[in-house]
């Protein structure tokens, strides 16, 4: 009996928490409504001071009035925003910080949720692939590493480049999660997917792999006692993430990016993100080819990069070559397959940034040149 009551306070606190929460995100709207009613009663009321508060509450109006004016204009979306409904972040902002750690270890996984239907749920090593047997048949053993790209956002189901590069010579493990980088996906490598004893591992590295190890750290974010540490973001971050007033000061008065960097510590930082994101790739080889294992690391590109004919992680891919680590270039790939600047939206979601199946399809195609011996 103790325990259910435990169960349905836990229950109850987490609601409390999400009501709350939503409630800050949506200060602008809550805030009118109470002034109003406030501005109305005072305008009742012989108070000698009721015209200092009338002029406080028309400043906090306008001030409300104008943050909600900013959200219908739509700038300074973050990601999630963007990919949700046109209206929703008007009421509702959906800021996540990217100096806060979601994992509860080293690991970048998926964990079960028992409102998740089970067709739905990740596989026994948190992951959105089938359960693999440890024994390895007669085909050849493929794992891929990598983020969202990786883990198919974007595709119809069994879309994803992983399963298309499937065949009856090669079995290809979908290790991609959705939100992870090469730091990440070196300790699942290590902890988790080297058992499955792999004759190939392929990692899958974009743009927003440089961006994560600028908040994130390179591989001194991992701590001795197995959880994970950050960068810190700024002390106004909460404020910066629940008001686009603010956000704009941030963007347009100040300077500042969506790390809160200035132009000159953006282009620091970004450099030693570069180098960090080099070396980790380095050690991810450096373990594969210890073992025998052939490693790869596959840079592909994003939807603005296919405008540019030009990849960030560029440096890295050619740092990595000349160190030789083998390496494959997925934007020339596209690039010699008609994929240009003209015909780009074919294969990308437009607003989302993820490939869609065409896409996926030109990657699996682009992989499949490294494996036509088997």
């Amino acid at each position: 009996m103790r325990l259910k009551k435990m169960i349905v306070f836990l229950l109850l606190l987490l609601v409390g928490v999400k009501i709350l929460t939503d409630f800050i995100s949506a200060w602008p709207s809550a805030v009118i409504v109470v002034v109003a009613f406030g501005m109305r009663w005072l305008m009742k009321t012989r108070n000698p001071y009721s015209n200092f508060a009338l002029l406080f509450a028309a400043i906090v109006l306008a001030i409300s009035s104008g943050e909600i004016i900013m959200r219908i204009a739509g700038k300074n979306l973050t990601y999630s925003e963007q990919s949700e409904s046109s209206f929703f972040h008007i009421f509702l902002t959906d800021y996540e910080s990217p100096f806060t750690p979601q994992e509860q270890g080293w690991l970048h996984i998926q964990g079960q949720n028992p409102f998740i239907p089970r067709k739905f749920q990740a596989n026994n090593e948190g992951l959105y692939d089938i359960n693999r047997s440890l024994v390895k048949s007669k085909k050849h053993r493929v794992i891929i590493l990598g983020d969202s790209f990786t883990q198919g956002i974007g595709s119809t189901h069994d879309s994803s480049y992983v399963k298309l590069l499937e065949n009856d010579t090669l079995e290809v493990m979908n290790a991609g999660m959705s939100g992870s980088d090469p730091g990440f996906e070196l300790k699942l490598l290590e902890l988790r997917m080297l058992k499955y004893a792999p004759d190939v591992v392929v990692m899958s590295v974009n743009n927003s792999d440089i961006y994560d190890f600028i908040t994130r750290g390179g591989m001194e974010r991992f701590l001795p006692d197995s959880t994970v540490k950050f960068k810190k973001g700024p002390w106004w971050e909460f404020i910066y993430g629940n008001s686009f007033i603010a956000r704009s000061i941030a963007r347009n008065i100040y300077k500042l990016d969506w790390a809160f960097m200035t132009e000159q510590e953006a282009r620091q930082a970004k450099e030693i993100a570069l180098h960090q994101l080099e070396e980790t790739i380095v050690l991810a080889s450096r373990d594969c080819l210890s073992r025998k294992i052939r490693f790869i690391a596959n840079f592909h590109p994003i939807l603005s990069e296919i405008y540019h004919g030009r990849m960030e992680c560029e440096p890295v891919m050619y740092n990595l070559k000349n160190r030789g680590v083998e390496t494959f270039n997925m934007l020339d790939y596209f690039i010699n397959h008609g994929i240009d600047s003209a015909s780009a939206t074919n294969y990308y979601w437009q607003h989302d940034g993820h490939n869609n199946n065409r896409g996926y399809a030109v990657m699996a195609d682009g992989l499949a040149t490294l494996f036509h011996s088997h």
